[in-house]
């Protein structure tokens, strides 16, 4: 089984792999749940992106 580079698959799934976060007051950082809304949010968004990206590729072994 091959693995792909994550910079690869982060270009193919039109990503960032080096994403970059603004450090902020800890008084201006969002509470724990929000933050856990926002991966949730972000891991379902990419998680479509792959199947859509899966889908355009043909897997089956020649």
């Amino acid at each position: 089984m091959s693995s792909i580079h994550p910079t690869i698959a982060g270009q193919v799934l039109g990503v960032s792999t080096n994403a970059s976060y603004e450090i902020k007051p800890a008084n201006d950082q969002p509470s724990r749940e929000k933050m856990l809304e926002k991966l949730k949010s972000d891991a379902a968004a990419l998680l479509r992106r792959l199947e859509t990206a899966s889908a355009d590729i043909d897997l089956s072994s020649k």
